[in-house]
């Protein structure tokens, strides 16, 4: 048992292990993270099967340029329908969170409309 640990701090680290350590993060940050580089790659991908292999010919560019301006406009369709759901919850979130405060500030109001030196004095009386 009197075996002497070695002291994290007295380890010496080569360059490529400093390197390869990576800065502590709280695993949510690390995972909300990992969720917007994936939505950001699935975004660059869109992005690039409507702008690349595009036709010479003109009827077949007109009909791509149609189905990619649809392609488009779904997208943005569904943009505009998830703000809409984000905006109606953050409201009604909003609407919770004064709810609550009236609750709160009506509470704090009666608690200090109490009595409270009578009701020490009673209570002081009770005790002797």
């Amino acid at each position: 048992n009197n075996r002497k640990t070695p002291n994290r701090s007295n380890r010496k680290m080569s360059k490529s292990m400093k390197s390869r350590r990576r800065p502590r993060t709280n695993p949510s940050e690390s995972t909300r993270t990992s969720r917007i580089q994936n939505a950001n790659k699935a975004e660059q991908r869109n992005r690039q099967s409507l702008f690349s292999n595009r036709p010479t010919n003109s009827k077949s560019s007109n009909s791509t340029t149609a189905s990619e301006a649809q392609k488009i406009q779904k997208s943005l369709m569904k943009t505009q329908h998830l703000l809409k759901n984000e905006l109606d919850r953050v409201s009604n979130i909003s609407h919770a969170i004064e709810e609550d405060e009236n609750v709160l500030q009506q509470t704090m109001d009666h608690h200090k409309s109490l009595n409270t030196k009578q009701a020490q004095t009673a209570l002081t009386s009770l005790q002797r």
